[in-house]
């Protein structure tokens, strides 16, 4: 019972659905707190959004009630209380003003009544009678938090317009009896001949206040710093409300924290009457619709978890399965109850005992650790000094000196080269550095020599020349120029192996030194460097076809340019060289392309070119050239529709994509590998070469198609290009045809 307790907690089965268990748990939880933050953020922007559009709902109505008692008070001003009058005298004009009164009380149904009183008159008109100013505040209108003397005052004083917060109001003539009302005071008219009092319902503001959905919030009309009206569903400190109202210049929203509950405040301000609209809603009432939100998507969730775990149980057991396969083979025992993830465990680490036994094994091996890094340095494999450095002394060899060549010696006959070649080195004196490797498939036995001294290495070249068992078995000997920086290692080697190529010319009774060799300082003409950017940025823009025209055109002036073998392969160097800056950071990576060797083996021009397309094809389909960012895309396009037109800039590019000139430039260049002006002078450069070759427009035609207005500007640009003028171009093309 023991044992299978113990199995239990040892099962693959049991660690595996725990795992994908709690995986599957700890995700849920994840969404479930997502969602949860989610549905609390969204039903909070509703919230916000349904109660700032019941605000705004709430002043427009309450607006046109002011704009329409304004309007009646307006229209009094200019009909029966145009001037004052007295009472006694014209008894007319105070029954035309009482009968102005009736219709206004008919349309203005939100209005329970209207009193008039005239400027310097003592007398209080409505729409069923009058009375003396006097008896009307001491006897007909009484408010609950106004005196008399305060009820004249706001009745005759003159005013812009006022309003008196809600309150009990009683009236004696029978017209509503006693009612909370709202009091609004306004001027009859422009010319102030009197004001108007406007008593309007509680009610009428609470039908506004009210939301029909039934939410839990209160709603406050303020005017002059005091709550006029209100709506409440919950209670509220006031004085708080009235400073969360603002100076009513702008909306506000915030949120805060009262007597423990948190609330969302709203402020809206009205130009009328100094009115601020206010809402606040309990964030209480937030969360709980949310919470019950949440709770159905917890189910949906929970639902679709049983089938989840099935399938979780489904993959446990085939997992199982696969591990008592393997932990059996490991398994050394016959303990039925045993641990065979423990027994993988076990088995891979003195699996990775032996492994680090025999590549410690590897790695004492210096022979074949030098072998390696001679191939590694001249292949160019480290991007630094530094790098080839430590990787010298990890190889035991020492490459601090400060001058190096490069030396080729013929493999010997019926000897193996690698035995020969060990046995040479040993041979090396101290003040030399050496370290060699073979060069199976060029029969030759390359060494690199490093010295304090280039007269010391020179020197060092007759000792090697002059051996005993060099000149008997009479092998040829090359050696490169003297160099003092690892970055130019290629181009020794290349040296190296020209002079080698070189020994049926100058023979090999004598050391062969690539200084020696005739033309040898004909190096990369400028004219070449121009073909080698052409080719860069063809590559850049991703352009098979432009691409393969500029090799050809690279091979046409190899043809007919007096050049060495060398300088055929080191400019082929150069070429794949800005290739492979273009592809990777890892100049390692990049190599797997291409071979320095191979280019050494090279022997004519043709063969020099098929390595140069088959580098270029596999690096574009490699994934180069991929699809860059839209913005660069949307420029490459611009310019090559407006490239042509002389007032085209690099600043109209940048203004019309809405960027700096110098944004621009870090921009393109970072995805083009070249700066947008070297992209422009190359549309027009290669659309004048098209020119030049298939048609027979004039130079100055020519450069007026391309975008150039200066001709002298146009040819000195296209010598940069190409270094040929228009001219020498044109005539160079149809040469090479016919």
């Amino acid at each position: 019972m023991k044992n299978k307790f113990k199995y239990y907690f040892k099962s693959t089965f049991v660690r595996y659905t725990l795992s994908y268990v709690i995986i599957m748990m700890l995700l849920l939880t994840s969404i479930m707190v997502y969602m949860y933050s989610y549905y609390q953020n969204s039903i909070y922007d509703t919230t916000r959004d349904s109660q700032t559009n019941k605000l705004a709902s709430v002043r427009h109505q309450s607006e046109g009630y002011v704009r329409m008692m304004s309007g009646i008070a307006g229209q009094l001003g200019m009909t029966a209380a145009k001037e004052p009058f007295d009472y006694d005298e014209y008894p007319s004009k105070a029954a035309a003003l009482v009968n102005a009164l009736k219709p206004h009380m008919a349309t203005a149904g939100f209005l329970r009544q209207i009193y008039v009183i005239l400027e310097g008159e003592d007398r209080v008109y409505w729409s069923n009678g009058s009375e003396n100013l006097n008896d009307f505040v001491e006897y007909t209108l009484r408010y609950e938090d106004l005196t008399p003397t305060e009820l004249q005052r706001f009745l005759t004083d003159k005013t812009d317009g006022g309003m008196i917060e809600c309150q009990s109001v009683s009236d004696d003539n029978g017209d509503f009896g006693v009612e909370r009302m709202v009091s609004y005071i306004l001027p009859l008219g422009e010319n102030g001949a009197g004001n108007a009092l406007f008593l309007i319902s509680e009610d009428t503001f609470l039908s506004l206040l009210d939301d029909e959905t039934g939410d839990i919030s209160n709603r406050y009309i303020l005017s002059g710093g005091k709550i006029v009206v209100k709506s409440e569903n919950f209670t509220l400190d006031e004085d708080y409300v009235i400073r969360a109202s603002g100076d009513g210049k702008e909306m506000r929203t915030h949120t805060k924290l009262l007597g423990g509950q948190k609330y969302l405040f709203i402020s809206m301000p009205s130009d009328m009457m100094n009115l601020t609209y206010f809402s606040a809603i309990p964030l209480t009432s937030i969360t709980r619709i949310a919470a019950n939100g949440w709770v159905d998507f917890v189910w949906i969730l929970l639902i679709f978890a049983v089938p989840c775990i099935l399938f979780m149980v489904l993959i446990s057991r085939n997992n199982q399965r696969i591990i008592r396969e393997m932990g059996e083979k490991f398994n050394k025992g016959d303990d039925a109850y045993a641990d065979y993830i423990l027994a993988i465990r076990t088995g891979i680490k003195e699996l990775e005992g032996k492994n680090q036994d025999l590549d410690k094994k590897l790695t004492q091996s210096r022979p074949a650790q030098k072998i390696m890094f001679v191939k590694s340095l001249v292949k160019g494999y480290f991007q630094s000094d530094t790098e080839a450095l430590a990787a010298a002394e990890q190889a035991g060899i020492d490459i601090s000196r400060p001058y190096f060549e490069i030396l080729l010696i013929g493999a010997p006959e019926n000897k193996h080269a690698e035995v020969y070649l060990e046995k040479l080195l040993t041979e090396m004196p101290k003040d030399v550095s050496c370290a060699g490797t073979d060069l199976i498939a060029q029969d030759q036995m390359l060494i690199v020599a490093f010295a304090d001294d280039a007269s010391r290495l020179r020197a060092f070249n007759q000792e090697i020349w002059q051996m005993d068992h060099v000149r008997e078995a009479r092998l040829p000997v090359a050696v490169s120029d003297v160099h003092e920086k690892i970055s130019e290692m290629q181009t020794a080697y290349l040296e190296a192996s020209s002079a080698y190529d070189n020994r049926f010319v100058m023979g090999d009774s004598r050391l062969l030194s690539f200084k020696d060799m005739p033309h040898a300082a004909k190096n990369v003409v400028p004219q070449a460097k121009g073909y080698i950017e052409a080719i860069k940025q063809a590559m850049s823009l991703g352009d098979s076809e432009m691409m393969h025209a500029q090799i050809n055109e690279l091979v046409r002036f190899l043809r007919d340019t007096d050049m060495s073998l060398y300088a055929f392969r080191q400019i082929y160097n150069d070429v794949i060289g800005a290739i492979m800056s273009l592809i990777t950071d890892d100049e390692t990576d990049a190599l797997k392309y291409y071979d320095l060797f191979t280019l050494s083996s090279c022997r004519s021009l043709d063969e020099l070119d098929g390595i140069l397309r088959k580098v270029c094809t596999e690096v574009m389909q490699s994934g180069m050239s991929e699809n860059k960012r839209p913005l660069i895309q949307n420029i490459l396009a611009f310019m090559t529709e407006s490239y042509t037109d002389p007032a085209f800039t690099l600043a109209a590019v940048a203004e019309k994509f809405d960027l700096t000139t110098t944004r621009l430039t870090l921009e393109f260049k970072e995805n083009m590998h070249m700066t947008p002006s070297d992209y422009l002078t190359m549309l027009r450069m290669e659309h004048a070469k098209k020119l030049l070759k298939q048609t027979e427009m004039s130079i100055k035609d020519v450069c007026t198609e391309v975008g150039y207005s200066d001709v002298s500007s146009y040819i000195r640009r296209f010598k940069q290009y190409t270094s040929l003028t228009p001219l020498q171009y044109r005539q160079n093309v149809r040469g090479t045809e016919e």
